[in-house]
């Protein structure tokens, strides 16, 4: 994601939270991937959408 930085903490608590949305997100959808590398995926598409969501917001 391009964006500006707005520092290491904040990207920190944007992933973390990413990760916990992703599992709700895809939970809704009735995505379910199993194991660890399904947890990191899930985290990932997560923290991608906030991070999307949050540069959409600061413009």
């Amino acid at each position: 994601m391009k964006h500006e930085g707005q520092g290491c903490l904040i990207d920190l608590l944007l992933g973390i939270v990413g990760g916990w949305l992703g599992g709700h997100v895809l939970g809704w959808l009735g995505v379910s991937w199993g194991g660890l590398v399904g947890e990191i995926g899930t985290a990932i598409v997560g923290a991608v959408l906030l991070l999307w969501i949050w540069s959409l917001i600061r413009k």
